[in-house]
């Protein structure tokens, strides 16, 4: 059964309940421990249930991810939308440190000691006019395939398609 999240938005009349539903539906794989971090779209504008989720987010995104494994960074900010990291910190810290992901960043500019001047940096490449692709590795994302994605490396095309 295919169901879409705004089809159930009527089950949570709590706006705090409803942000912390759109961001299990949206982050899952990252709750679950599947991947360290996922790129979720927060639409500003009302949505069929009658709330906009870049309200939300705004006004309840600190006491909804206080209570879970996962923390969110917004990264970019767009007329009709917010698009967000959601992230758990432990896994996605595991990740940039690894050496060959760290040289791999640092290759493309990133110079960072923390975790969060490796985000920090993130967040201002995706202010620029071109998408930062090394988001890839943010997502846990296999260095080869980054590389592949990025046309840095010659891979064969299996499939393309958006972060």
């Amino acid at each position: 059964m295919n169901i879409h999240w705004t089809k159930l938005t009527h089950r949570f009349p709590d706006e705090k309940q409803c942000l912390a539903s759109f961001i299990a539906w949206q982050a899952a794989e990252v709750i679950a421990g599947a991947k360290p971090a996922n790129l979720i779209n927060i639409p500003d504008r009302e949505l069929a249930c009658g709330r906009n989720m870049s309200k939300l987010w705004e006004e309840h995104k600190t006491s909804v991810l206080k209570n879970g494994n996962v923390s969110g960074l917004v990264l970019k900010q767009k007329e009709d939308r917010l698009l967000a990291l959601i992230y758990n910190s432990k896994e996605l810290e595991k990740v940039l440190k690894r050496t060959p992901v760290k040289k791999a960043l640092g290759q493309l500019g990133y110079d960072y000691v923390t975790f969060n001047e490796a985000l920090g940096h993130l967040q201002k490449r995706m202010q620029g006019a071109d998408f930062p692709h090394e988001v890839g590795f943010f997502l846990g994302y296999p260095i080869k395939d980054v590389y592949g994605f990025m046309g840095l490396c010659e891979l064969p095309a299996v499939g393309k398609s958006p972060w």
